[in-house]
């Protein structure tokens, strides 16, 4: 009787990610998990990605962190961003429950990972840290620093760093008041797709701080974020619609958008859209 070969945790992990590809993913991981017990970082890594993400098993956020751990201790940037994300997350679960000393704990423990990442050049984890430092979450509040990690990830083409590097530029928080500087990160974000960014640029544009004057250009970059959902973009174009601002004029869509930004939890956008409708 001829015996099944043996796998090195390398083939094992190379059939995974073949299998992974096809979207098998309960055969992809019993392969990752496989090679990740035998120490393998890419295989705990990607083990870890199947528990967080539910793909191939239910979701297990306590078996994703073991297994980002073990990549983490390795030097695994990606599973050391991904264990930040888990200590975070519990830090905020304990942060809703007053148990302050323990949320302190983690959110510690989440800089730590995070740090280990951006100093490899994980751009995620540089937004990550940068955002601990600019609330003071596990560190020492420092707009400054805050501004250094927002920066390198930005550089990397962060969308979400994008926006807070423009932010940062926009209220000078940790580096002069520049909305020349806004506007440009800015930018860059918006046309990656990201709502906040196409959002706080069409401010701009309504405003003429940074860039020229442009209520049609505002209208059109409310828009864009509008329909990714942001509510003060639906806010904003509600308001666009209810007083011909860089559209036409338009009653019911007013009433679209001040609708889907009060459904949204946008207060203004509740009293606006009682008032339209009351007038």
């Amino acid at each position: 009787m001829n015996e099944t070969p043996v796998k090195t945790p390398e083939e094992a992990y190379n059939e995974g990610l073949d299998y992974f590809n096809e979207y098998s993913y309960y055969n992809a991981l019993k392969l990752f998990e496989y090679a990740a017990k035998r120490g393998l970082a890419e295989a705990q890594y990607r083990a870890g990605l199947c528990y967080l993400e539910g793909k191939g098993v239910k979701e297990d956020s306590l078996l994703a962190g073991r297994y980002f751990t073990g990549a983490a201790e390795q030097g695994h940037a990606g599973a050391q961003n991904h264990l930040g994300d888990i200590k975070c997350r519990e830090g905020e679960f304990r942060k809703g429950r007053q148990e302050y000393a323990e949320a302190i704990n983690l959110y510690v423990e989440a800089v730590k990972w995070y740090t280990k990442a951006a100093e490899q050049g994980h751009a995620e984890a540089q937004c990550n840290l940068g955002i601990c430092y600019d609330y003071g979450q596990g560190v020492r509040e420092d707009e400054v620093k805050a501004l250094e990690w927002y920066t390198k990830a930005a550089e990397q083409g962060n969308a979400v760093a994008q926006v807070c590097v423009g932010l940062c530029h926009n209220f000078g928080d940790g580096v002069p008041q520049d909305e020349v500087k806004a506007a440009e990160w800015y930018t860059k974000a918006a046309e990656q797709g990201n709502a906040v960014a196409q959002y706080r640029l069409g401010l701009l544009y309504s405003t003429g701080k940074g860039v020229p004057q442009d209520d049609a250009k505002a209208a059109e970059l409310f828009m864009k974020s509008a329909d990714r959902g942001c509510a003060d973009a639906q806010y904003f174009l509600g308001n666009s619609y209810a007083h011909g601002i860089g559209v036409p004029e338009d009653y019911a869509k007013s009433v679209e958008w001040y609708t889907a930004a009060a459904h949204n939890g946008h207060q203004e956008a509740k009293k606006a859209l009682k008032a339209l409708l009351e007038g």
